[in-house]
């Protein structure tokens, strides 16, 4: 059996809780302070991630070297192979230049981050040293000749007469002048006479004067031809000279081809000694002193150590580069030496530079902190700025919650309570007239408050307080209102004395 009741209505559902918008969650935030420090927190571990990952991805550095087909440049795009396969932080890109001089001047204009150079062509202005990649040798040698073989006491007269000069010929036998012509036995002997020099750099012809003048040789007046490196030995044996100049590295191919190439079956050439290298150090610091080792190009060539100048090529980077960019490149050229050393002879010639405060040349401070073993890690490059940029966060964290909590619709609640509270002390002595307007009052607190309560954007102890206040403040109204009311005898002699109307 149905019942219907026509007054029964059935209750509406309630109304669904709306999720907080962005904005709420915001001011929510910023009254709480667990939040607000886990956020700092949040943001600080956020800024070392992308650090980090900044960091992790690999650099890539402009590299300048030249000329073609030089070993400077086979070395460099080996190097830039190695980077590439090993993964490492770094990229090398090889930017190819004729020569030492245009590396330099590459640097120094800022095209490229690194580049080889040589120290008697140009070392850039803007350039410190981060390696040496080698050392070269100046190699002077007399080609042999055909003729027989001078007799035992000629050789020896010679010898003597070349050690109490200082400047002696060593060769293990020495070549026989051609008919009419004084031999070549020591660089003195080279005026009037033609100088084969190999390769086609000026700085060779340079360092060929620059020894002619320490012996009083006028450069103007020994002859000289230049040869390129390809086809060597077929162009030496072809041409008709008094001495060669080879500069490269102990033990370089080009230099021994060279030697092989001036031997005359049995007979071979013999090899002039610088014997004033250190005086030529001295005046041209470009030029170093060294000697060439026995037996450095096979055999016994030469079978004595000879002393000799020689100048480094370096790789260097710009001042501007970054330091920890300079000593990971310092670190992965030395792995690169020990891994491709092997493979690839010319990364065993490179060495650490000089890092004594009194070196000649300086060292770039990414690298010297390499070598010395005072590298930073990641932390300990950015812990001073991670710290005062979390400080800084946090300041700003905590001046944005408070402007938030000062501009928020829930910034009122405060105001509206301690309104609540004054509304208590008016109401208790008001006039009947003032009630009316503390009741409107009252409702209106109440209504702001409920907007907030749907907006999720009051805070539970304060809502908690409104309604206590609320409810005060009506009472108080109440009470005012019920003692200004007359009292029922009053009431009724005022009625009886009131003239009928009709």
């Amino acid at each position: 059996m149905n019942v219907h009741n026509p007054s029964f209505t059935p209750a509406e559902p309630a109304p669904e809780k709306r999720p907080l918008g962005g904005s709420a969650r915001l001011r929510r935030i910023s009254r709480n302070p667990l939040m607000i420090l886990l956020g700092i927190v949040l943001a600080g571990a956020g800024i070392a991630v992308v650090v980090s990952y900044i960091q992790s991805k690999p650099v890539t550095l402009n590299i300048a070297v030249g000329p073609r087909q030089s070993e400077d440049l086979r070395l460099v795009h080996n190097l830039a192979q190695y980077f590439a396969r090993e993964r490492g932080p770094l990229r090398l890109k090889v930017v190819q230049q004729d020569n030492a001089q245009q590396s330099a001047e590459a640097l120094d204009t800022g095209a490229v981050d690194l580049a080889v150079v040589r120290r008697d062509v140009a070392m850039p202005k803007m350039g410190q040293v981060v390696a040496i990649h080698r050392r070269n040798v100046a190699v002077l040698i007399v080609p042999a000749t055909d003729a027989p073989a001078a007799s035992a006491s000629a050789k020896t007269a010679s010898k003597s007469a070349a050690k109490k000069k200082g400047s002696a010929a060593k060769s293990a036998k020495a070549p026989t002048p051609p008919t009419g012509a004084k031999p070549v036995e020591k660089i003195e002997d080279l005026s009037g006479r033609t100088v084969a020099i190999v390769g086609q750099s000026s700085a060779n012809v340079a360092m060929l004067h620059t020894i002619l003048g320490q012996y009083g040789v006028p450069p103007e007046k020994v002859a000289t031809i230049q040869f390129s490196t390809e086809d060597l030995t077929t162009k030496l044996r072809a041409a008709k000279f008094d001495a060669l100049l080879a500069v490269g590295p102990i033990g370089s191919k080009i230099t021994a081809e060279a030697v092989t190439a001036l031997a005359r079956g049995k007979e071979q050439p013999t090899f002039l000694e610088i014997g004033s290298s250190e005086a030529i150090e001295q005046q041209n610091p470009v030029y170093e002193s060294t000697e060439i080792p026995a037996g450095s190009f096979g055999g016994s060539r030469p079978a004595e150590a000879i002393e000799t100048i020689g100048v480094s090529h370096y790789i260097v980077a710009r001042r501007s580069l970054d330091d920890t960019v300079a000593g990971n490149f310092t670190k992965w050229l030395f792995d690169a030496k020990q891994a491709q050393g092997s493979e690839f002879p010319a990364f065993t010639k490179i060495e650490s530079p000089d890092t004594a405060k009194a070196a000649t040349l300086a060292v770039h401070p990414g690298t010297l902190a390499y070598l010395e073993g005072e590298q930073k890690s990641f932390f300990e490059r950015y812990s001073e700025a991670l710290y005062w940029g979390l400080m800084l966060i946090s300041f700003c964290g905590s001046g944005a919650a408070w402007l938030a909590s000062r501009t928020s619709p829930a910034a009122n609640d405060r105001h509206d309570l301690e309104n609540l509270i004054m509304i208590v002390k008016r109401a208790r002595s008001a006039a009947a007239e003032e009630l009316e307007l503390i009741s409107l009052e009252i409702d209106d607190i109440i209504e702001r408050a409920i907007r907030l309560i749907e907006a999720g954007d009051i805070d539970q102890n304060l809502l908690s307080a409104l309604t206590l206040a609320a409810e005060q403040a009506r009472r108080a109204v109440a009470e005012r209102r019920a003692a200004l009311a007359p009292a029922p005898a009053a009431r009724k002699r005022r009625d009886s004395k009131a003239p009928l109307t009709i």
